[in-house]
């Protein structure tokens, strides 16, 4: 058990009759910054501003940047990046439109992870779940690195005034402590983070190079599916298939897309396994012990191994023979909404050399081992990120909460363009991997010297 004692008179400041606001971890990181004259948030910056709730949404148009583009992220993660019409765009109020050095932090659900907003997304809308950081009076770029640092990340999980779902309001948000390093430093921190989100762009070039090919070998762009209210089926092929529901009936026409087009084959006869994990128990779970690769790990931007869970020896026994190996895909395959099926697709590259042969994942997501004679694994990595991929997996989605089910996965068929094509988008892949990967060295260099600065002042 844990125990905090504070002051009666910390108490009548704060109001706050929830033990979990004075955690020990809490108070420390704040006296500490007390001690080296820290500011308020709230004095360095002209205003903080809730996005707002917009459901109207097109192919192309102006960004909007939903909670899933922030969460775990130092930059907008632009996968995925909803769009609204610029008529819509134009009756909110100009203060939810982004300028670049813009600040967000998400205002619910996952809190204490905040972007720098760059010239890509300036005049984008943020949703309701996001708050802007305006008018930032001091380096934005060394502030957001502050931010995502254990002493801004530890007071916004501190001030979180939520119930279920975790919230944190302005005033909260402006109470915030902000030490402000010298001008040299921050101008360092600076550098770092540009040099940074140039990697990243970079690597996002990569991957639409690879989607180039890709589009042009299958072409993708003359694909047209049909949307029909109504689909017409004989009684030998609802016999086959033994389905009932007329979703899956209802986009027919994705199966055959490819008929007499491309060599194809089925996932079954190109995949070594296809499979869900094994989810612990609660009681299972503990802060050590085995790794478990779960459903917070996929960002369809690269494995977060930051998420990892730990489970106990005697779960391990049983779900050991679930083990994740480099280059097996994964996605979510169990979600409240269907719409979340298969939306969030990685592939496994560089698993840390502590959690190499004990690595397990979850009932939630499925694993696709391919047969690497057969099909390149970063080929049908990125088929499956495609609008028309996604879509044929949601086609295999059984039950009111939604599943995908193994047997039925097996029956995809995936259209095959040369190896030497293949090659090349793999090739392009890891190009786009390896700059992420220097890209993410430096965001975790910028926020390693920000925290040693602090704690040497503090000494």
């Amino acid at each position: 058990m844990e125990n905090s004692i504070i002051t009666y008179q910390k108490f009548r400041e704060d109001l706050r009759f929830d033990a979990e606001y004075y955690r020990e971890e809490y108070i420390d990181i704040e006296s500490k910054l007390e001690s080296i004259k820290s500011t308020q948030l709230g004095k360095i910056i002209d205003k903080l501003t809730n996005g707002v709730e917009v459901r109207d949404f097109v192919k192309t148009g102006i960004p909007y940047i939903k909670v899933s583009n922030t969460n775990k992220a130092f930059f907008i993660n632009f996968s995925n990046i909803a769009f609204i019409r610029k008529t819509t765009a134009d009756k909110l109020t100009k203060d939810i439109s982004l300028n670049e050095g813009d600040i967000l932090t998400n205002r619910s659900g996952t809190l204490g992870f905040s972007q720098i907003i760059t010239e890509d997304f300036r005049k984008s809308i943020i949703s309701s779940h996001n708050i802007r950081i305006s008018g930032v009076k001091v380096n934005p770029y060394f502030l957001v690195a502050f931010l995502n640092t254990r002493y801004g990340r530890l007071q916004i999980l501190k001030r979180n005034n939520g119930g279920v779902v975790p919230e944190i309001n302005q005033s909260a948000l402006k109470s915030i402590l902000i030490y402000i390093a010298p001008k040299s430093f921050q101008n360092k921190i600076e550098k770092q983070i540009k040099k940074s989100y140039k990697l990243f762009s970079e690597s996002k070039d990569k991957i639409e190079e690879a989607e180039k090919i890709l589009k042009t070998e299958l072409k993708l762009d003359k694909i047209q599916i049909q949307n029909k209210n109504i689909t017409l089926i004989n009684y030998n092929e609802f016999i086959l298939e033994q389905r009932f529901d007329s979703q899956y009936f209802s986009s027919k026409n994705l199966k055959s897309i490819f008929s007499d087009k491309f060599h194809s084959k089925t996932l079954k006869q190109l995949c070594e396994k296809i499979e869900t994990g094994f989810t612990p128990a609660k009681d299972a779970y503990w802060d050590k012990g085995f790794p478990v690769f779960k459903m917070g790990c996929l960002t369809n931007f690269g494995i977060d191994w930051s998420k990892i869970g730990f489970a106990n020896e005697n779960y391990f026994k049983k779900a050991k023979k679930y083990s994740v190996e480099e280059k097996d895909i994964i996605l979510t395959s169990s979600a409240h909404a269907l719409e979340h099926i298969a939306k969030k697709v990685d592939i496994v590259i560089g698993i840390p050399r502590k959690y190499e042969n004990k690595l397990v994942f979850v009932g939630e997501v499925m694993r696709l081992r391919v047969k690497k004679e057969l099909i390149k694994s970063y080929y049908l990595l990125l088929f499956l990120k495609t609008e028309l991929g996604y879509r044929i997996f949601q086609n295999c989605i059984r039950g009111q909460t939604a599943h995908i089910y193994s047997k039925d996965v097996e029956k995809i068929k995936i259209p095959l363009i040369s190896t030497k094509k293949q090659e090349e988008i793999e090739k392009i892949l890891k190009k786009s991997h390896n700059l992420l990967e220097k890209s993410k060295e430096l965001i975790n260099r910028s926020i390693n010297e920000v925290e040693e600065l602090i704690e040497n002042k503090t000494r």
